[in-house]
């Protein structure tokens, strides 16, 4: 699992209507997005030389509320 500035990420999945379904990591100690914008979209994978890039970048473009995401249990 990637990591954010805060440790590992969890694994979620997307249950609003626009991408419903789709696996992404976020921030395991930061419910609040405001708090940490780490995000990766799980099928999107990232390789070594870009890591450092992809784990600091702040992506203030995505607006995930509570309602928009779950916990995927399943797969950890």
């Amino acid at each position: 699992a990637p990591h954010c500035p805060h440790g590992p990420a969890l694994l979620f999945v997307k249950v609003s209507q626009k991408e419903q379904g789709r696996r992404f990591y976020a921030c395991s100690a930061c419910r609040d997005r405001k708090d940490c914008h780490f995000f990766q979209w799980e099928d999107e994978k990232v390789s070594q030389a870009r890591l450092p890039y992809f784990e600091s970048r702040i992506l203030q473009c995505f607006d995930l509320s509570m309602l928009d995401y779950q916990v995927d249990y399943d797969n950890h």
